[in-house]
């Protein structure tokens, strides 16, 4: 059996998340957040190095790709 202290009317329960929205919007508005121009610039840097990173990932398949396809026809000629 729940205790009376237990029970939550509606009331509580809309003033409970009325409080907590508010504060979620103090907390909003101590943030410091970057301008537009910051936001772009470290987009473009994100982007970069994701595309820098992306080739260089490819150019290393590429090569290991390579490095097997001699290893297999050399062991083919040695081996038969």
């Amino acid at each position: 059996m729940t205790s009376p202290s237990k029970i939550v009317t509606m009331k509580e329960k809309e003033k409970n998340r009325t409080t907590y929205f508010r504060e979620v919007q103090k907390e909003l508005k101590k943030i410091s957040w970057v301008s537009k121009k910051d936001l772009f610039m470290l987009t473009k840097v994100v982007l970069g190095a994701t595309l820098i990173c992306g080739l260089g990932i490819y150019v290393a398949d590429v090569t290991v790709q390579n490095a097997l396809q001699m290893v297999y026809k050399i062991l083919h000629l040695v081996i038969g």
